[in-house]
């Protein structure tokens, strides 16, 4: 008896496993079309889908309370800011001080929350970028690195100094800068020279760290470690004098780090948002996902997933990937399957979440119920939200 149970459990498996209630249903909102694809078996998987239309509603890059390292849902951050839908966004820091910093380059409208200048093998080291301006009418999708530098004036001399990293934690033989767009107060060290700067001078000088950021849009303090190559030169600097801060953001090949002077695109964009690896490239999966320097189990185990493409007729395409997940390989063709001309992958895994605003959409028979996914996603500190114009 027992065996024929047993057999019978066999067989309903085999059949759940091939004979699985997949689906997907197609639904208007107020921007454009939410779509859902979903499967139980073999192991759930839901795939949501949002394309917007630019000209119809705005997209902006929202944190956690407005600024700072906070984290929270993607979910309050839409209620927060009046979004019919959102989903998470950067990738980011998890170490105790650095909680929420950007892991790639950010950036919203004047305000630089994360940027570096990665060297791999003594060469810059490029990354996925999205960008946009007017709300997402005007985007684009590619691979830059990022490149600041503190200017200070010495009388009537200029000395350039340069940016390791935004917001990130400064070693003893690097510089890094901290802006008021995250911080309030520098991270603690015992060593080391500190500059701020605000409204176009410099305003204080300190040793050490633990220092509070000046106030005014723009204000940072370049933290300069004890063993940097500049140190030296910095210290004739003083309180008074005038300084600025300068970011450029340079194109990359897709397919190599081989820089492109000429392309100045993301320099005029309002939001630039980092991601690794971009996916799709003129309408044709990226030829090497290893540019990026990605792991190969972040490459090719299924995880849940975020990415955003550009659709070929202007439109955005929004998607994420919760439950069994999808390779990066997979993702790539599930994007150019949507026939985005360029699309870029997001941070993903247990930061995955989507959003839709129930009072939209509970009319057309979407519960929130049905928009949870099977993991509780983690606190992020931004979300990419769609707002009506």
């Amino acid at each position: 008896m027992n065996r024929i149970v047993f057999s019978a459990f066999v067989v309903t498996l085999l059949a759940l496993t091939f004979y699985s209630a997949n689906g997907t249903y197609v639904l208007k909102h107020p921007c454009g079309e939410y779509r859902r694809f979903f499967s139980c078996c073999p192991l759930p998987q839901v795939v949501d889908v949002l394309t917007v239309d630019p000209a119809v509603c705005e997209l902006a890059l929202e944190r956690a309370n407005g600024s700072g390292n906070a984290l929270t849902s993607v979910k309050k951050i839409a209620e927060q800011s009046g979004a019919i839908a959102a989903v998470n966004a950067s990738f980011f820091k998890d170490d105790w001080f650095f909680l929420g910093a950007p892991a790639h380059a950010l950036k919203v409208g004047d305000r630089w929350l994360g940027g570096q200048t990665m060297v791999r093998d003594g060469q810059p080291l490029a990354r996925a970028v999205l960008g946009w301006r007017d709300g997402g009418k005007e985007a684009i999708i590619g691979r830059a690195r990022t490149s600041s530098v503190v200017r200070i004036w010495t009388g009537s001399i200029a000395h350039d100094y340069p940016v390791a990293h935004i917001n990130q934690q400064r070693g003893r033989d690097n510089a890094v800068l901290y802006t008021s767009a995250f911080f309030t107060r520098t991270p603690v060290s015992a060593a080391g020279t500190e500059i701020a700067i605000s409204g176009g001078m410099v305003v204080g000088i300190y040793s050490g760290g633990n220092n509070l950021l000046p106030p005014g849009s723009g204000a940072a303090i370049y933290s300069i470690g004890p063993n940097a190559k500049n140190r030296q030169q910095a210290l004739g600097i003083q309180v008074g004098s005038k300084a600025e801060i300068a970011h450029h953001v340079i194109a990359t090949d897709i397919d190599s780090n081989t820089e492109r002077p000429d392309d100045t695109r993301f320099d005029h964009m309002d939001v630039l948002l980092g991601g690794t690896p971009v996916l799709v490239d003129n309408g044709m999966i990226a030829p090497n996902f290893a540019v990026d320097k990605t792991i190969e189990r972040f490459r090719d185990v299924w995880y849940p997933r975020t990415a955003v493409g550009l659709h070929r007729d202007g439109y955005w395409i929004i998607a994420t990937v919760r439950g069994l997940g999808m390779s990066l390989i997979q993702l790539a063709e599930f994007m150019q399957s949507m026939h985005c001309k360029s699309a870029i992958n997001l941070d993903g895994g247990t930061s995955t979440e989507f959003y839709l605003d129930p009072k939209v959409f509970r009319s057309q028979g979407i519960s929130e119920k049905d928009l949870e996914g099977y993991l509780r996603p983690r606190n992020v500190p931004d979300a990419l939200v769609v707002r009506r114009r």
